[in-house]
């Protein structure tokens, strides 16, 4: 369990580290096209053709559960619709990740391929179930993952999917790297360290440690070079 790790995390500017637990969207890539696609087909399904959703709008709730989502940015839908749309939208965003899917940031999978060499990496997501399953496919990136949870799979919030992964897979010194608050948040309420990307949707005013691309992240790990 969390009480198992390392106490000692941190070296210098660098991060030292057994494994790396990531955020998905808005860190590993942006799929936010093809969600607000799935939101604009399923209002249009449930009779609300006249309310549709940009890239823009869809990167403000990536990452938030279903109910925030549909109380905090669908509140003009109605709520007694909020059940149908819920399920409607599962089913298309499904159907449009499977073949639309995201844009991986630069970088990334040179990246991920050079940190797996010396360390497990995990994906954590607050993604509805079978999200994860389509990136992989998608961008043929499983090879690199040691494994990986979400909400939507567990119905638990990210701390606890965080805590899982360290306790079944018995990491010492892991590191939480997300690009947004509530990422921040669930790393912190691990005790374990987080690295902000700022590239993605969200704002982690006070992050210790950040990084503008994903192949920063290497030169914030002790990782050795990567270029």
């Amino acid at each position: 369990m969390v009480g198992q790790l390392q106490p000692e995390a941190e070296a210098g500017d660098r991060l030292t580290c057994d494994s790396v637990l990531f955020d998905l969207d808005g860190t590993l890539w942006d799929a936010s096209a093809a969600c607000a696609q799935a939101w604009s087909e399923a209002l249009a399904a449930v009779g609300r053709p006249d309310v549709t959703v940009a890239p823009a709008y869809a990167r403000r709730f990536t990452g938030l559960s279903m109910e925030r989502i549909l109380c905090d940015f669908f509140p003009n839908v109605g709520a007694e619709l909020h059940p149908l749309l819920s399920d409607t939208y599962r089913r298309k965003e499904e159907d449009v990740m499977r073949s639309r899917g995201g844009t991986l940031y630069p970088g990334t999978a040179e990246v991920l391929r050079w940190l797996n060499a010396g360390r497990r990496l995990f994906l954590v997501s607050n993604c509805l179930d079978g999200y994860i399953e389509n990136f992989l496919r998608l961008t043929g990136l499983a090879p690199v993952f040691s494994g990986f949870e979400s909400m939507g799979r567990t119905g638990k919030p990210k701390a606890d999917n965080i805590a899982s992964v360290v306790a079944q897979y018995g990491l010492r010194r892991p590191v939480y790297v997300g690009d947004t608050v509530h990422d921040s948040e669930a790393a912190l309420a691990n005790k374990i360290p987080f690295v902000f990307a700022a590239y993605g949707f969200g704002a982690v005013p006070n992050a210790r440690f950040r990084i503008e691309a994903i192949r920063e992240l290497p030169g914030v790990l002790d990782t050795g070079r990567f270029s």
